[in-house]
């Protein structure tokens, strides 16, 4: 899923430069790691290709959390706290949890504004509506959301309606598949981590 998630998010950057026109694309996710690595592969897949020159930028918003040596043969995520950097690059990959996209958009005066062409989930099956909302209202109406409904499900704390289905223990990506029909899906049917 990661892999073909990379290459979609290269892809999508590619054909904007090549036609001319900006795009940013935000990748979300509950988790840091699950963001992680998404950038991390996006990066190794450049490193190990014959693309040439990215015009894209692959950045993770915030502070660096850890000081730890990153993972393999692929370089650190390259971080950024200037909020005027991310919203002057015209080819952006960027990953960030929707708390962060809060603080990068300065949300607390209750302006949301649609930046990104496209917000990326992953791990969509494990975040609840609100969390998910906190990350797709800076959206212009582009998204794909990654997960398994088959694994983690959200983690939710109190008590809860006795209803599989109630909204407040359902993931979004459990809720959009419930909504809409099989031809809005694609189903990656072989694993490589197994």
């Amino acid at each position: 899923k990661t892999h073909v998630l990379a290459w979609m998010l290269i892809a999508l950057i590619l054909e904007a430069w090549q036609t001319g026109r900006p795009l940013r694309l935000a990748v979300s996710a509950l988790t840091h790691q699950a963001i992680d690595n998404v950038l991390r592969k996006v990066q190794h897949l450049l490193q190990g290709s014959a693309l040439g020159k990215f015009p894209g930028r692959c950045l993770k918003w915030g502070r660096r959390l850890s000081l730890g040596a990153d993972e393999g043969d692929t370089p650190a995520l390259t971080h950024v706290e200037d909020a005027a950097e991310v919203l002057e690059t015209p080819y952006l990959i960027l990953g960030a949890t929707g708390f962060g996209l809060y603080q990068l958009f300065d949300s607390q005066a209750g302006a949301f504004p649609a930046f990104f062409d496209w917000v990326i989930l992953d791990e969509a099956s494990q975040m609840l509506l609100p969390q998910a909302l906190l990350s797709l209202i800076y959206g212009k109406g582009q998204y794909v959301l990654c997960g398994d409904v088959r694994q983690l499900p959200p983690v939710v704390l109190g008590p809860q309606p006795m209803e599989e289905d109630a909204v407040p223990g359902r993931s979004i990506l459990a809720h959009m598949l419930a909504t809409y029909g099989p031809s809005a899906r694609v189903r990656l049917n072989e694993t490589y981590r197994l």
